[in-house]
């Protein structure tokens, strides 16, 4: 590849393949076209809850006494399509994998989704900011916040500090629960078991606090993903997971003009304990606290320190699966007049609001319009034939247009990236999310037949109640024939 002449990226990006998830053969079981079925889904969710979290199959699980009572922390702000598409699967994929409890402060402002989510039994929602946080609440963050450095800030910062203040509180509510395990995380995010979440977490040392759940990045395959829990299977594998000898081989298959591997963080999530000494947020990836007696261990752990782990257990993190989605999380990062700062190519305003480098790269592209976001996702985020990588003998700025290689053989090139371990192919949610839209669907089949079975043994009563009282005026009638006959 090194080998190529340079070309015009905006050029080659124009000339690439963008393959359908039909053609790669990832189309998904649930196309997330509807709202209609929403009642049914949160339905479906809560009879899974009783049947995993309650163990009300009797089966061994997450259910039976002596296995770890994990719950999760995060920050949301969707409306009834993000309760359908983000909210949902997320939740029904950690359910599966025994995540019983989520804590979820929500930062939307649609009050039919807040009210929907009221109906999930698994759920608690956190609510902490205008228009329908109450008054107490958003007057305990506000007093809160103007003591903390990132919540007198805005846009990531303020995130970040909303984060904390939930994830603390979340701490309280689970440890008033009984929960053992709390875990930070966002709904773009899943954890992926080693083994299986039970067994990673039962393996952890007592006198570890806390464990990181690295993350492996989502690398887009189809340019039409509408569900990226199915349709994105492939993953930049962890650097701190990577085999040793193979972190050289990353630069050669970076992707874009960004120009690194990973396009956003790389430092993972963080799991506490919440029976034990008391832990709090240390920013979005990690976890501190006091010495504390629980933590003690003779050789390990003498002076109680909390003590960081690493878990059986990593992430994966689903981000820019398409360029609406894009776009959605760029136009949500910032204040209006952020927008033209960004059109006027103002990075140093723009590192007021966002923190990463790709995300202020994504938001000025979604500032000057849908174009450029979909062709700065075209860009940087989708691997296919065609696909291109900025050349290491370009340089920046005018007047000199972004110099790049373009990718040949992709599937090649994924295959040797696969069988490296820079690359990880993950199936699991996929597969389980067909699974449950088949139980989904024999469910709504089940259903549909009862109420049609009722609704011809109503009109079979309906009708042995007509023929009866056709039967009693007949009779009736008869009489009154008898009677007329003694009379004259």
């Amino acid at each position: 590849m090194d080998a190529q002449a340079d070309v015009d990226c905006d050029d080659a990006v124009l000339a690439m393949a963008r393959p359908t998830s039909a053609e790669l053969g990832l189309a998904p079981w649930d196309a997330m076209q509807d709202l209609d079925s929403l009642p049914a889904r949160i339905a479906f969710l809560n009879q899974l809850h009783s049947q995993v979290c309650t163990n009300s199959t009797g089966s061994s699980g997450p259910g039976h006494a002596g296995s770890p009572r994990v719950a999760i922390f995060t920050v949301w702000n969707g409306n009834r399509w993000g309760l359908r598409r983000s909210l949902l699967p997320w939740m029904q994929w950690h359910m599966q994998q025994g995540v019983c409890r989520y804590y979820v402060l929500y930062e939307g402002r649609d009050r039919t989704a807040l009210a929907m989510m009221g109906n999930i039994t698994a759920l608690r929602p956190m609510l902490v900011t205008a228009p329908l946080a109450p008054l107490n609440e958003s007057k305990a963050y506000k007093a809160w916040a103007v003591t903390d450095e990132w919540g007198r800030q805005i846009g990531n910062h303020q995130l970040m500090a909303k984060q904390d203040y939930g994830l603390n509180r979340a701490f309280a509510w689970a440890r008033a629960e009984g929960q053992q395990w709390l875990a930070h995380i966002d709904v773009d995010e899943l954890i992926y078991p080693g083994t299986t979440l039970q067994g990673d977490l039962s393996a952890v040392p007592p006198w570890v606090a806390w464990v990181k759940l690295y993350n492996h990045e989502a690398v887009v395959e189809s340019a039409d993903v509408t569900n990226k829990y199915e349709e994105v299977t492939l993953f930049k594998t962890a650097g701190d997971l990577l085999t040793n000898g193979t972190e050289h081989l990353q630069w050669p298959f970076r992707l874009g003009t960004h120009g690194s591997h990973y396009l956003l963080y790389v430092n993972g999530k963080a799991m506490g304990r919440v029976d034990r000494g008391p832990l709090i947020s240390w920013g979005p990836h990690d976890m501190v606290g006091d010495r504390n007696d629980t933590w003690k261990h003779p050789v390990h752990n003498p002076e109680g320190k909390v003590v960081m782990g690493v878990s059986g257990a990593s992430l994966l993190h689903l981000t820019s699966t398409s360029w609406p989605d894009l776009l959605g999380k760029a136009r949500s990062a910032c204040p209006p007049s952020y927008r033209l700062a960004a059109m006027a190519g103002n990075k140093t305003k723009l590192q007021d609001c966002i923190i990463m480098t790709f995300d202020q790269e994504a938001y000025t592209a979604a500032a000057r319009g849908e174009r450029e976001a979909a062709a700065f996702w075209l860009t940087n985020c989708l691997l296919a034939e065609g696909a291109v990588r900025i050349s290491d003998s370009w340089q920046p700025g005018p007047p000199h247009p972004p110099k790049c290689k373009v990718f040949r053989n992709v599937s090649l090139a994924i295959r040797l990236q696969l069988r490296a371990g820079i690359l990880l192919r993950a199936t699991a949610p996929q597969q389980e999310g067909a699974e449950a839209e088949e139980v989904k669907e024999a469910e709504e089949v089940e259903a549909e037949e009862a109420e049609e079975e009722e609704e011809e043994a109503e009109e079979g009563d309906a009708g042995e109640a007509e023929e009866g009282e056709q039967a009693g005026r007949q009779e009736e009638g008869d009489r009154d024939k008898e009677d007329a006959k003694q009379v004259t």
